[in-house]
């Protein structure tokens, strides 16, 4: 289970609203920039949005709710501000969205509606992309298309060299419920920012760059499973895969805690951020939740609740929680992904 919370001052699940004094300095990375649509009224083609004129836009057919318009930055940027400018023909939903090849998509505002939407992103897997599209699911007008005037994006340009592999992945232990990794670092010309962890195929975990371990939980007993490990650069950049290695995990009696419910945050008093969450149930008890924050442990706790300090504001960081039960079942995690301003 993944939860994103974006906070505000005074709003929890707020987008941050623009007011950043770098973007323009910087200028506008869209302006002039190919760009793409999923369609268009003649007249107004996608490249009106990024014109720098607001009194030009472009226009989607009038059929379909379902539409986007996207633009090729030409390399990799990190994306830290957004700025749409709609014409009366607004999107009442949309998303903007970043990719590195058009191909795979990562949804970086989920909540964009009408008017002007101007957006402050975060630090995140979400915010770097050669491409940048907004997709539009509902109109502001029923049977109408979209109008969009100005599709302005600011951030700078970002590093494009992979890192190396990680190296001689190897199981270090195993439960009935869970898989312990651990391998040798990954190298890369700007700095490792967090290891990606597969089982059977699928990305299941982030871990932070120190230590090079892991423990994957919420697993079924006695039951093989297959391992890799990318490491992510600064960027985001992905890494060769490492080494695959299998693992069995033990037959053993009882079943793990149910996963931690309804991950929330309660307070944010920066540099702190408090969380909360509904406990786990298990058959045999549960004694304690393993919280950890990138990847790193944090705290081990009886209650459903943990505070943590040392933030930085308009960063990204990934909380995940893990119940552990009497005979060391481990839950599988629940996250929360957490942003707060800064103080």
């Amino acid at each position: 289970m993944a939860i994103g919370v974006l906070l505000a001052a005074g709003s929890v699940g707020a987008i941050l609203a623009a007011g950043n004094a770098d973007a323009a300095t910087i200028g506008n990375i869209a302006l002039h920039k190919p760009t793409s649509a999923s369609s268009t009224r003649a007249g107004h083609p996608s490249a009106l949005a990024v014109d720098g004129d607001v009194k030009t836009r472009w226009e989607s057919a009038r059929s379909g709710a379902d539409q986007w318009i996207a633009v090729d930055l030409g390399g990799l940027y990190h994306v830290f501000r957004v700025r749409l400018v709609w014409a009366p023909a607004c999107a009442r939903s949309y998303q903007v969205q970043t990719s590195r090849d058009a191909t795979t998509w990562l949804t970086a505002i989920s909540s964009g509606g009408g008017g002007v939407g101007d957006f402050l992103l975060g630090l995140n897997e979400t915010t770097f992309g050669r491409y940048v599209r907004v997709h539009a699911t509902q109109p502001c007008r029923a049977g109408a298309g979209y109008a969009l005037n100005e599709f302005e994006l600011y951030g700078e340009k970002a590093d494009e060299v992979p890192p190396t592999a990680a190296a001689s992945l190897r199981v270090t232990g195993t439960t009935p419920s869970s898989v312990s990794l651990a391998w040798d670092p990954a190298s890369d010309n700007i700095g490792i920012r967090a290891y990606a962890v597969y089982v059977n195929g699928a990305r299941t975990m982030l871990v932070g760059p120190q230590p090079q371990s892991a423990t994957v939980t919420g697993l079924t007993p006695d039951t093989g499973y297959t391992l890799t490990v990318v490491a992510l650069d600064r960027a985001y950049n992905p890494s060769p895969p490492s080494n695959t290695v299998t693992a069995r995990t033990r037959t053993g009696e009882g079943s793990p805690p149910t996963a931690p419910g309804n991950p929330r945050v309660t307070d944010v008093s920066p540099p702190c951020v408090t969380l909360a969450w509904d406990p786990s149930t298990d058959n045999v008890g549960v004694v304690g939740y393993d919280v950890t924050r990138n990847g790193d442990p944090i705290a081990t706790v009886t209650a459903t609740t943990v505070t943590s300090c040392g933030l930085v504001g308009n960063q990204q960081y990934d909380f995940r929680i893990v119940a552990r039960d009497a005979a060391g079942n481990l839950s599988p995690s629940t996250a929360i992904g957490v942003t707060i301003p800064s103080a």
